[in-house]
């Protein structure tokens, strides 16, 4: 592959994949939004974990706060989510992975066409807002569910790190959007087509 016109040669990489039986295809979440109104809440805690995260790479930085994942505590919040999963309190839901949750985010706005209103001050605990967006801690999942789950909802989830950070609102002239705030101050307001041709048009190198 090609990036600017270098060669970008990709070590040789394990790749180990995980097949599950679903009885019942029905029950299958999918990362898109349903539908305005739907609260949308972050699962698992956020901590200051960006080395060798996605920004760090973009801004040249070395950091050795690599994610450490609590490997007990994980699997715990997994099985309560798939709990609540099959009672049927959850809608939709996106893994925070590579990228942090500004990608999550962007993702879900991406996959449905609908809009996210944020807010980062309840998720955020205490951390920067650009670590609180762009940090890869592990295990943590972004969810959504209908309004009048809510109380279901936590008291599922609660335990694990619930916190609710807005809701899903209808599209801007028929296409998604995300504004995400951290209080009084927004950070992002921005409309799918911008976060799709960032997307397709990838992070300039910063080496």
């Amino acid at each position: 592959a090609f990036l600017g016109g270098v060669k970008i040669s990709i070590p040789p990489t394990l790749l180990v994949s995980v097949l599950g039986q679903m009885e019942d295809v029905r029950r299958a979440l999918t990362l898109a939004p349903v539908a305005a109104g739907d609260r949308v809440y972050l699962l698992g805690p956020t901590r200051a974990e960006l080395g060798g995260s996605e920004l760090a790479r973009h801004l040249g930085l070395w950091l050795d706060s690599v994610p450490r994942p609590d490997l007990g505590a994980t699997a715990a919040r997994y099985r309560a989510f798939a709990d609540a999963r099959d009672r049927g309190l959850v809608r939709s839901a996106h893994v925070v992975g590579r990228g942090g949750l500004a990608v999550a985010l962007s993702h879900m706005a991406l996959a449905s066409e609908l809009g996210l209103d944020l807010d980062l001050a309840a998720a955020a605990g205490g951390l920067d807002a650009a670590v609180a967006l762009f940090s890869e801690s592990t295990g943590r999942i972004v969810l959504t569910a209908r309004a009048d789950a809510h109380d279901r909802l936590v008291a599922a989830l609660g335990a694990h790190g619930l916190v609710l950070l807005g809701e899903v609102g209808p599209a801007r002239g028929g296409v998604g959007w995300l504004r995400v705030a951290a209080g009084d101050r927004v950070l992002v307001d921005t409309g799918s087509a911008a976060l799709r041709a960032r997307f397709q048009g990838g992070l300039d190198d910063p080496r």
